[in-house]
């Protein structure tokens, strides 16, 4: 992989990134061990946003642009993101793991496979691809593109070469796989737009565009705003807690589930409820920050 170019390690001094990030808490206690993606390209894109303007000013169409443009499908890690997974890899292989939950986006694949490229165990760590922690709708960005043919086979290929096998099984019992992301929003009306999508929309571009057009409608609040981010929060936490009750080592705390997931994502797994300005109360972390949560 490259190297950091002197202008990348001027972006890392001008935004205050950081390459190894400390852990949020003691990892030791807890049986699940949350970490946030690595930095990409529109991450960068809106840190530049940021220091021009002096903060986000959402009616701006610029920073319309960096929400909705279709450029950002899917972002993945910038160079400096990768370093940041490098960094980060002692902390990682520290830790026993027994499963690992990724979500299906490309910047969190990415993320998983250059933190646990030399994990000790990673040949027998069951690293599986899970839809409900994906991040919440609500930027081009956080669309899933192709990923179930090409970004499929690029991130396999990837894993192949670190001796980690990737599972795919769960996205595969999706009706229509490449709808997966509108399946599980926990709102009605949006559910009727799905058995509607089901009936008219062929191929994944037209549904793209058709999200699209939805973000677009929505904007500036988000598609799946925090709300709805919640709910599906709470759904994925008690689905998780029923799956590690397969996984004895796990209940007793002497191996950790891990979980590769996103900001918004996060604060919401680990929120009591919502704020007063409609945002989760839970935990942020930085870029590619490693978090011990409790989910029993």
């Amino acid at each position: 992989m490259e190297q950091l170019s002197n202008e990348e390690k001027q972006l890392i001094k001008d935004f205050h990134l950081h390459l190894e990030a400390d852990f949020y808490d003691n990892p030791d206690k807890s049986n699940v061990i949350v970490i946030r993606h690595a930095f990409t390209q529109q991450n960068k894109d809106q840190h530049i946003y940021e220091i021009k303007r002096g903060g986000i000013f959402k009616q701006d169409p610029e920073w319309r642009q960096l929400m909705l443009d279709e450029i950002y499908f899917d972002t993945p890690l910038h160079n400096v993101g990768i370093h940041q997974c490098l960094a980060n890899q002692e902390k990682v292989n520290q830790i026993d793991f027994e499963v690992v939950l990724v979500s299906p986006l490309r910047r969190t694949i990415q993320t998983c496979l250059y933190l646990f490229q030399n994990h000790p165990n990673r040949q027998n760590i069951h690293f599986l691809i899970y839809p409900l922690v994906s991040e919440g709708l609500c930027a081009t960005s956080c669309l899933a593109y192709e990923t179930n043919s090409s970004l499929r086979e690029k991130m396999n290929e990837l894993a192949q070469s670190y001796n980690i096998k990737l599972d795919f099984t769960l996205l595969d019992q999706m009706q229509v796989s490449f709808m997966w992301q509108l399946k599980q929003v926990q709102d009605d009306k949006i559910q009727m737009k799905y058995k509607e999508c089901l009936e008219k929309i062929k191929d994944e571009k037209e549904y793209r565009q058709f999200i699209i057009q939805e973000m677009t409608n929505s904007f500036p609040h988000f598609f799946e705003n925090w709300e709805l981010m919640f709910k599906r929060a709470q759904v994925a936490n008690k689905e998780i807690s029923q799956f590690i009750q397969k996984y004895p080592n796990i209940i007793n705390k002497t191996k950790k589930l891990g979980i590769v997931t996103h900001s918004h994502f996060i604060t919401c797994m680990t929120a009591k409820g919502i704020k007063h300005d409609g945002i989760a109360d839970g935990i942020v972390l930085k870029n590619c920050q490693i978090a011990p949560v409790n989910i029993e």
